[in-house]
């Protein structure tokens, strides 16, 4: 992450290989990565606010807890039924 809630995903070739997709080959050197996503995380009012600021209404908010209880008391994801007034 880079301090603002991101979270950067890469896979990284334990070897040398060459992937074939959709008709082309990719080559691949061992330890060369691939960056595959950037997932930005919010706290509900972060996300509320963000959502305020883009002309969306909230209207209601689920959060689903930590089964394993990796986290006690955390919320790990989080439903947002937003409204776009006209």
């Amino acid at each position: 992450g880079d301090g603002v809630g991101r979270v950067s995903m890469h896979l990284v070739s334990r070897g040398p290989q060459v992937i074939a997709l959709a008709g082309r080959r990719f080559a691949f050197a061992a330890g060369e990565g691939l960056h595959t996503e950037d997932s930005y995380k919010y706290a509900p009012e972060a996300f509320r606010a963000l959502a305020r600021a883009a002309g969306w209404e909230p209207v209601a908010c689920w959060t689903g807890g930590d089964p394993q209880g990796w986290v006690p008391g955390a919320a790990l994801f989080s439903l947002h039924l937003l409204h776009r007034p006209p």
